[in-house]
């Protein structure tokens, strides 16, 4: 994808450009948060996923660092976006789950799949981000359900779980 290369030598610019726009109308249809950086963590590219998830447009976030924009808490393991960055770099795909927050406060959890992008020399040209919003389910699966409420026999006085009488009962 040409959006993804960074061809800085005008002699294809034309016909660049030309893929760069079909490019991003590619990336604007996908339901992930899609956010390319350049190698100093700067945002090149904001897709409409990731307006709606964040709150902010893509004139307004283009050229900005992403810490910036997103306020990330870091895994223990990462520390910094500089550190999580190097990562990246040096594995070339790294998928983890951050803290982000929305432009008006809003806590969000991410899956976030990062991919370092290089140049025909191997040189690092920046870094290919997708964001899934995991908020909702990762609430729901810490959340009691209901239905996992024990249950006691009154004839025997034993504690059942669901699962317990499932595995009694079917194996």
């Amino acid at each position: 994808m040409e959006l993804l290369r960074n061809d800085d030598t005008g002699a294809t610019r034309g016909a660049g450009e030309a893929h760069l726009r079909a490019d991003s109308r590619l990336l604007e249809t996908l339901h992930d948060a899609v956010i390319l950086l350049e190698p100093d963590q700067r945002i090149r590219f904001w897709n409409d996923s990731a307006v709606r998830l964040y709150g902010w447009t893509a004139d307004e976030v283009r050229g900005r660092a992403i810490a910036d924009v997103l306020r990330t808490e870091f895994p223990a393991s990462a520390a910094s976006s500089a550190n999580l960055a190097h990562a990246v770099e040096q594995a070339g795909r790294l998928r983890t789950q951050l803290v982000q927050y929305a432009r008006y406060g809003k806590r969000i959890e991410v899956e976030s799949v990062a991919t370092a992008l290089r140049g025909a020399d191997g040189r690092l040209t920046g870094f290919l981000v997708a964001h899934r919003d995991v908020t909702e389910s990762r609430s729901r699966t810490t959340r009691t359900l209901p239905w996992r409420s024990p249950i006691c026999s009154p004839s025997t006085g034993i504690m059942w779980t669901w699962r317990t009488a499932g595995r009694r009962r079917f194996g």
